[in-house]
Formats: C-alpha cells, sequence, structure tokens
C-alpha cells in the first residue's frame, strides 16, 4: 500500500492551499497567503463493494471512477483518494481533484458548480451546460483566439463575488482539434481520452458577474434569462450537499445576471460565440 509524502508547499487552486499533491508547477501556482489548507493523501485499493457516496457535516464518502474512493474530513480538512493505480501528480491535481476541493468549499461556506471560468479585466462569467454541450472547447477557444482569460474549466467556487483559479489546464476532447489546430501540440492524457492544454497564468481571483448557459441549436444567439427562470438553469449544475442554507447558499445565484448562449454543432459558431461573451465581459 503506497501513500503519496505530503509536501510542505501546496498548490493554490480553488481558493485553497492544496498540500499533497507533489510538483504540480507546470498547472498551478502558489496559493495567496492565508488559503485554507486541503491536505491529500492517495493510496492504492477500490471501493468496497456497493459502497455509495454519503456525506454528513463533519465527513464525507464519495464514490470515484475506476472503483476509486474519496474519504474527506472537514477538520482538518484532509482527502485520502484510494485508487486501483497510482495517479501522478498532474493527473490528482486534475480532473481527480475536483469532488474533494468542491466539498471542501462547501464546508467553508462557499457556493460551488461545475462549470467553467472565463474573465477579462478582473470581470469572469461562469460558462456551464450539459455534458458533452461543448463548454471546453468554447473555453479553449475563448483562451487561443478570443484573447480572454480562462481561470477554470471544471470547478467554479464562489465566496461572496469572488471567484478562484483552478488548474491552469483543459482537458479536450481530440475531435476538438478540428477546431481548434492551435491546441495540436497538447499532450494526450488520461489513458489518450484527452488532450491536456496548457493556459496562461491567470490572477488568483476575479469578480463574479453572471452566467452563461450553453445550449445547441439552429443558430448562434444569445439571450437574457428572467430572473424567475435564473435558479432552473443553474441547479442541475450547483453542488448543494453541505452549503448553507438560503440567499447564503444555492438561491444566491439567483441574484447574479444570466444569459442562455445557443449555438449550432459546427466550429463556425465558434468566433460568434466568443464575440457574444466577450461584450459581457466589456
Amino acid at each position: 500500500m503506497a501513500t503519496m509524502a505530503t509536501v510542505m508547499t501546496g498548490a493554490g487552486v480553488y481558493g485553497l492551499d492544496v498540500r499533497g499533491l507533489g510538483d504540480v508547477s507546470r498547472y498551478a501556482d502558489a496559493p495567496a497567503p492565508g488559503s485554507p489548507v486541503l491536505g491529500v493523501r492517495q493510496r492504492l485499493g477500490r471501493a468496497p463493494a456497493g459502497a455509495e457516496s454519503q456525506m454528513s457535516n463533519n465527513r464525507a464518502v464519495i464514490t470515484l471512477i475506476e472503483d476509486g474512493l474519496l474519504d474527506i474530513s472537514r477538520d482538518p480538512l484532509e482527502a485520502s483518494f484510494v485508487t486501483s493505480r497510482p495517479l501522478s501528480s498532474d493527473e490528482l491535481l486534475h480532473p481527480w481533484l475536483v469532488p474533494a476541493a468542491a466539498t471542501a468549499n462547501a464546508w467553508l461556506g462557499r457556493r460551488v458548480l461545475h462549470g467553467g471560468l472565463v474573465s477579462s479585466k478582473g470581470r469572469a462569467l461562469a460558462i456551464v451546460g450539459d455534458k458533452e454541450a461543448g463548454k471546453s472547447t468554447l473555453l479553449a477557444w475563448l483562451a487561443l483566439e478570443a484573447g480572454l482569460t480562462v481561470l477554470c474549466d471544471d470547478l467554479v467556487v464562489l465566496d461572496g463575488d469572488t471567484v478562484f483559479r483552478g488548474p491552469q489546464c483543459i482537458d479536450l476532447r481530440p475531435a476538438s482539434l478540428t477546431y481548434l489546430p492551435a491546441a495540436a501540440d497538447a499532450a494526450l492524457v488520461r489513458d489518450g481520452t484527452r488532450l491536456r492544454l496548457p493556459l496562461p497564468r491567470p490572477p488568483a481571483t476575479a469578480t463574479f458577474v453572471g452566467f452563461v448557459v450553453l445550449e445547441w441549436g439552429a443558430t448562434t444567439a444569445i439571450h437574457a434569462v428572467p430572473p424567475a427562470q435564473h435558479l432552473l438553469n443553474i441547479l442541475p449544475h450547483a453542488f448543494t450537499e453541505g452549503i448553507p442554507a438560503g440567499v447564503a447558499g444555492v438561491l444566491g445565484f439567483a441574484r447574479y445576471r444570466m444569459w442562455r448562449l445557443s449555438r449550432p454543432r459546427d466550429g463556425n459558431s465558434l468566433a460568434e460565440s466568443a464575440l457574444f461573451i466577450a461584450d459581457l465581459l466589456g
């Protein structure tokens, strides 16, 4: 049974000081002073047969892919990954860290949802969508072609109106190269199923201004979502376990502006979509 050694300096991702990952300097910077510390460990094994995810005020057990298991405690904040194979430091940072970071931030009273963040001049929009809605491909286009800053790809963490950077990479399906030739040098990761595109280093935080919800459509168009429909659009992507009740928690998402961005399933829509998003940030 192998355990990763905890290192003294951590990675500054998702508003946390994550320690125990090893050397992830290629995709993460040092944490901001005073960031909450999340310790990470890894050992070999498999989730027990019939294991189910469960969460209380002090502990969470989350079943993972590949028969993996995450056991995370609240005080102190420590996450133990049980996996059937050793994970590299970079792989543990992204994507395996996401459920641990989401749980830790929920316990810290922050709002959490699955999505990406794009920013300009200190203002940030969350890009959310259902599985295979083209979120990562659009974020990569915004970074490579539109000159916008991508703060993260998988996990949006809000502390008040402040959002945090994540690991500085995007994992793309190889088919995305059809629309993103600039990503041709990206390294294959995750058993050859993804292309890992490194991103420029962004500021540690930005001010959150709203959501863009992705959908497929016949033409590229954007329209504002009425406030009464905000929660219906964001709840499918929000992390609700352990979040404070009322406006301090999930209900607080409703106060931000929201737009739905529809576009065809082809690369021609990426440039038009980028113009809409840049305009919203401006």
